[in-house]
């Protein structure tokens, strides 16, 4: 969803929002239901560990220059649902897939299964 939206459709956000609110206004456990999403972007880094870049040195020897990391050119984009209880799905988006419409689908249909089956020994505990 874009940052800046238009007046109006930040106007069918906020109506959308209230009817939300009021047809749940008896449940107060309601939001406990609620999934969202979010991308996270970020870079990819080939570090050396602590082992790695270790060497021999003597007291007297000069200390060594340490180059800093630089970010890498590749990114990576993480999508990751979660509720209020905490993280309910993460997804890797593999290197070339375009983020689409199509490719939340697939993410979404991931989610409702994993959902269902969490939700079922919940069932059975209840007795409905």
């Amino acid at each position: 969803m874009p940052r800046l939206l238009p007046p109006e459709q930040k106007e069918i956000q906020m109506n959308i929002c209230a009817d939300i609110l009021q047809n749940n206004e008896n449940d107060p456990h309601f939001l406990q239901n609620v999934i969202t999403f979010d991308e996270l972007w970020f870079f990819q880094y080939n570090p050396k560990s602590k082992h790695q870049s270790m060497h021999w040195k003597n007291p007297s020897s000069p200390r060594q220059n340490k180059a800093r990391q630089s970010k890498s050119k590749l990114k990576a984009v993480m999508i990751v649902s979660f509720q209020i209880r905490g993280i309910v799905h993460v997804d890797l988006v593999p290197k070339g897939q375009t983020a689409n419409r199509v490719y939340y689908k697939e993410i979404l249909t991931k989610l409702r299964e994993r959902v269902r089956r969490r939700r079922r020994p919940e069932i059975r505990k209840n007795g409905s």
